[in-house]
């Protein structure tokens, strides 16, 4: 068969389709195969965060489950390094720092740093974390982590693929003269929070919902807090008319944390109050604050609007309808005077 001559496939108009849709559905088969294949993680870690108490010259022994989801033995290297937030919305920055006072890192010792997972099993992890005799009472976060170690060579002499690490996350608290204090930001000292300043806000006006909020809050003290709490939405005749859950987040020692949260309803109209309150700590600590706003939807402002514009035309009609009165009464009294 000479290699000019080409092959006619015939086909009606309804079966090109057919094959059409056929090769496309294959195509995105295969794509999602591979997608699918691709999201297992091949280690799993459990728990992901521990948190714990400990007394100055303490030891305390702990242990992580770890999972290999992989169709292959895992070789992994364990380490462990300082983490703190980088910013308000839950940035978290790692460093293997260590030796210098308050590292989290220095108090960890793990079991051991090299370990190997054969397919689809697990092990375990032990360490102990043990505080200093002179240790400063207060948080110390730290994060254990789990890497594939690319230079060791599996039992098929081949390097293992791209690295992939995940963490644990430690909070340790060290006992002592703890303070557990925090603020909502532009909160003055023992008071609710309001005006310009404070940082719980959302628009005064809206035509219509869902309504936004937000807010900081700062932690003050020298241990982490666990932050939450509810919005409260009150009417012209403070009534209440809505609650929005605030969802618990963790805040650091000597940082800010951002909170959002979004009162759902949209049919609205009027003048309302949001009473913010927000609870920290073991001691669930509670720190208020308030804002008011406006919702007007386009059709009630024309509700608004129509009966003022009605009534302002009716003014200026009678008041020309009296000035014309007015006007022909002097002129006929002009005529009469004038006879």
């Amino acid at each position: 068969m000479s290699h000019n001559m080409r092959i006619k496939i015939k086909l009606s108009w309804p079966k090109a389709v057919i094959v059409t849709l056929c090769f496309i559905l294959m195509l995105n088969n295969s794509f999602y195969v591979v997608y699918a294949a691709e999201s297992q993680p091949a280690l799993a870690v459990s728990p992901s965060v521990i948190e714990t108490k400990i007394d100055k010259g303490e030891s305390q022994s702990k242990k992580i489950d770890i999972l290999n989801n992989s169709t292959k033995p895992l070789i992994l290297k364990a380490y462990v390094e300082n983490f703190t937030a980088t910013d308000e919305f839950g940035g978290i920055s790692f460093n293997s720092d260590g030796g210098s006072a308050g590292a989290a890192k220095d108090m960890i010792v793990l079991d051991q740093e090299n370990l190997s997972i054969d397919s689809l099993e697990k092990t375990e992890l032990g360490f102990t974390i043990k505080a200093a005799n002179d240790a400063s009472p207060g948080g110390y976060y730290a994060a254990i982590f789990l890497e594939r170690d690319n230079n060791i060579i599996d039992s098929n002499n081949t390097n293992l693929e791209v690295s992939q690490r995940i963490g644990v996350l430690l909070f340790i608290n060290v006992n002592g003269d703890i303070n557990e204090s925090g603020q909502i930001v532009g909160a003055k000292a023992n008071s609710t929070c309001e005006g310009n300043q404070c940082s719980f806000k959302t628009n005064d006006f809206f035509w219509s919902g869902p309504i936004p909020f937000e807010f900081k809050f700062e932690n003050t003290g020298n241990v982490h807090l666990k932050v939450s709490g509810k919005i409260t939405v009150y009417d012209l005749f403070n009534k209440k008319v809505g609650e929005i859950p605030v969802n618990e987040k963790t805040v650091l020692p000597n940082k800010t944390r951002n909170f959002k949260a979004t009162w759902q309803e949209k049919s609205l109209f009027g003048y309302y109050t949001a009473k913010l309150q927000v609870e920290s700590g073991s001691n669930k600590i509670i720190k208020t604050a308030h804002k008011k706003f406006y919702v007007i939807p386009r059709e009630g402002l024309l509700l608004i609007i129509l009966p003022i514009g009605l009534l302002l035309g009716l003014y200026y009609r009678h008041r020309r309808k009296n000035k014309n009165k007015k006007s022909k009464n002097v002129i006929q009294k002009n005529l009469t005077k004038n006879k």
